[in-house]
């Protein structure tokens, strides 16, 4: 009878893109577009957005339960992608536990706009959280 192979997640997600058998089925969630960060995480880690998009140890504790509790291999932080609309200028709407953040006026109209985009500050607002986030996890 052959041995079956355990492996972690970063072996599994390695053998997987060396297109080698795994001994489970698996997904990757790239944050944004397919957050794993569903009503049902929120509810079993008592961590809810929309306020985890402003508050790193809740973004923390939602993202790595929502890797533990479904066969996502990754943890993905942030949540949305607009946390770098914020950052250059635009203006978002953080949404509420059913509804995703989402830029309701964006920084330029044009390219003829471009200067007035902001630098990204990795050390200020949501993109801080998300820095402090990963620190968390990692």
């Amino acid at each position: 009878m052959a041995e079956q192979m355990v492996l972690n997640q970063k072996e599994r997600l390695i053998s997987i893109l060396r297109r080698e058998p795994t001994e489970k089925r698996t997904f990757i969630a790239p944050d944004g577009a397919t957050s794993m960060a569903v009503i049902e995480v929120m509810e079993k880690t008592d961590c809810y957005l929309p306020e985890a998009h402003g508050d790193a140890l809740m973004m923390a504790k939602l993202a790595i339960a929502a890797n533990r509790l479904t066969s996502a291999e990754n943890i993905g932080i942030p949540f949305c992608t607009t946390v770098e609309a914020k950052a250059i200028g635009s203006t978002v709407e953080l949404g509420t536990k059913e509804k995703r953040p989402k830029t309701t006026a964006y920084a330029l109209e044009s390219i003829a706009d471009i200067d007035r985009l902001l630098p990204i500050d990795p050390g200020s607002g949501r993109a801080k959280v998300c820095v402090e986030a990963v620190t968390i996890v990692s």
